[in-house]
């Protein structure tokens, strides 16, 4: 990319661009025995036109109005299919808000070790906002009732 800005040539990478090289880049990779451990969400807005696809180590790759990756895709991906699909275009920013307040709940309770911290990007075509970091609220006073899994 920085490149590409200082050839200052009138050409700029797109999100589709850039998804395409990951993909290429993870699958060489993953070809010669030395993957890279990483899963990339490339999401972008381009000419009106929205796009959101995933790529992983194996340079396995998708598009979907919906991904979560890690813990998240098994946890969170069916919430957000159950929540979105189908109203892609009417979905309010305050809803899509409260939906990944939902899935960051359910994420935490489940991996309690983890931190409940996280950061939203929105993505729009003015460009990226990223905000945060915003707190998962959690209750946890069931668990004073709960014996055997400590001192």
């Amino acid at each position: 990319m920085v490149e590409e800005y200082y050839t200052n040539d009138g050409h700029v990478l797109r999100t589709q661009n850039i998804y395409e090289y990951l993909s290429r880049v993870m699958y060489g990779r993953r070809s010669r025995f030395n993957p890279l451990w990483n899963s990339y969400v490339v999401g972008g807005y381009n000419d009106g036109e929205k796009f959101l696809g995933y790529v992983d180590l194996l340079g396995t790759t998708y598009q979907s109005s919906t991904i979560a990756t890690g813990f998240g895709g098994y946890l969170a991906q069916p919430i957000l299919r159950k929540a979105v699909e189908g109203r892609e275009d009417t979905l309010t920013e305050t809803e899509a808000i409260e939906i990944m307040n939902s899935c960051m709940k359910v994420l935490y309770y489940r991996d309690a070790r983890s931190f409940n911290k996280f950061q939203r990007a929105k993505i729009t075509a003015e460009g990226v906002e990223i905000s945060g970091p915003y707190k998962a609220e959690t209750q946890w006073d069931f668990a004073e009732g709960l014996r055997g899994y400590g001192p």
